[in-house]
């Protein structure tokens, strides 16, 4: 591997190449922001970050701390689908598992547990938590949850906006379009000049204009990564986060 570092001083599942670098992620002395995240994963146990894998427990999160923010509804959590045979469902909506990222299907009409059950015989499992080794997913909860689905024009995915806070502030935001479908994304800087960049296979979406509605989640979104709990003590936001938006359809 061109520019490799000895890693004789490497656990062997710490040994992992970064997919653009081609070289070893410096663990001693990261250097490079992919290397800050990743040591971050390896080492970094506070009581802070231990929560903000659950999913159920960000969406309490965000509603304490952004007033007025339309958070998606949560219809069902829990293990045993059976229980979704009593629950009334809107006609469409959105299954995943709580304590995993990736995962997830999308339901219309009433659901069927059989086959649900086949679909979902394996989310419970803590892929990210033992595959990956991110801490943070193993205090999740392992559970199903069943939420709304937030539909754009044309019955496809709205886009949503991740806003990327880097010490207080807004420093990056990517726009995903059309995320179950034909996905794009297209990064911008945060006065929305639109930026040649891309990440894993993801086509790079068109240029679009802002949103009217941009001022205020770029207000927003650094609140969320200053937790209640830590501003007590210091107003040192966490080092880095992202806030998910997504515009309501009109």
């Amino acid at each position: 591997v061109s520019g490799a570092e000895d890693t004789s001083a490497v656990p062997q599942d710490e040994q992992k190449l970064t997919p653009a670098g081609l070289r070893w992620p410096q663990f001693g002395h990261p250097q490079s922001f992919s290397d800050k995240v990743n040591w971050r994963i390896l080492n970094d146990r506070r009581a802070i970050l231990e929560w903000t894998c659950d999913k159920l427990a960000m969406k309490d999160y965000v509603r304490n701390t952004v007033v007025d923010l339309a958070v998606p509804q949560t219809f069902w959590s829990g293990t045993d689908l059976l229980e979704l045979s009593s629950i009334d469902l809107p006609p469409r909506w959105v299954l995943k598992p709580n304590h995993r990222s990736g995962p997830v299907h999308l339901g219309v009409g009433a659901p069927d547990v059989r086959i649900l059950r086949d679909l979902t015989a394996t989310w419970l499992q803590p892929f990210q938590a033992i595959q990956l080794g991110e801490w943070a997913y193993s205090r999740a909860r392992p559970l199903l949850l069943v939420e709304e689905m937030l539909l754009g024009d044309g019955d496809v995915s709205p886009p949503d906006y991740k806003f990327l806070v880097m010490g207080g502030a807004v420093a990056m935001i990517a726009v995903d379009l059309d995320r179950h479908g034909a996905h794009s994304r297209r990064f911008y800087s945060a006065d929305w000049t639109p930026l040649e960049a891309s990440v894993g296979n993801d086509g790079i979406a068109p240029v679009q204009s802002a949103p009217e509605s941009l001022a205020w989640p770029m207000r927003s979104s650094p609140c969320l990564g200053r937790p209640r709990r830590q501003a007590r003590r210091s107003s040192a936001p966490w080092p880095s986060c992202a806030a998910t938006w997504t515009e309501s359809p009109a």
